[in-house]
């Protein structure tokens, strides 16, 4: 957890690797996020939480994620449907939202945790949708003074397939933890 924050401060993007079984999300679960909750790294305890799981179809798994994020805003689209539709159209909409969501006010952050990053390539039938979810990800993420904070939490037998894709590849090489396999003790 320590490295986790240390690698935290300053960035907006965390790639949490490591085989099947070690530990990955319960890093991110039970560590990380109990200890940004308490104020872990400046601000921290005042900042939102979401997590969402990419599965078969991820543009739809995040528009339904920005569709409860939004409920009760003034956000000009709220269904599940149009947020997805609006995902292939408008790459700055995850911008959009968390301006929506006053989160451009100094130390104001949204945590997306995306665990089982590896479903995009595992589970979803066409590179375009892949592509188009990873785009919304990374631009959320370089974007300057972002209020975006995004963990990736995924298993290395799908490593290469994320360094395939070069944007994905640059932030991967800049904001990443290695888990290791848990021993017997552990």
């Amino acid at each position: 957890v320590r490295q986790a924050l240390e690698q935290l401060q300053g960035s907006s993007a965390l790639f949490i690797i490591g085989p099947s079984g070690s530990g990955k999300s319960s890093l991110v679960n039970a560590g990380l996020v109990p200890a940004l909750r308490t104020g872990a790294l400046p601000s921290s305890e005042n900042w939102r939480f979401a997590s969402l799981r990419p599965g078969s179809q991820p543009l739809e798994s995040l528009g339904e994620l920005l569709a409860q994020l939004v409920e009760g805003t003034s956000f000009d689209l709220h269904a599940t449907n149009e947020l997805t539709t609006a995902l292939q159209q408008d790459k700055k909409l995850l911008l959009r939202v968390a301006e929506t969501l006053g989160l451009h006010n100094k130390g104001s952050r949204l945590v997306l945790i995306v665990d089982s990053l590896e479903e995009v390539w595992s589970l979803v039938g066409t590179a375009e949708e892949r592509r188009v979810f990873l785009d919304q990800l990374i631009a959320a993420v370089e974007e300057p003074g972002t209020p975006y904070l995004i963990i990736f939490v995924l298993r290395s037998d799908y490593y290469a397939e994320a360094a395939s894709l070069d944007r994905l590849s640059d932030l991967m090489q800049r904001n990443q933890l290695l888990v290791s396999a848990m021993g017997r003790e552990e």
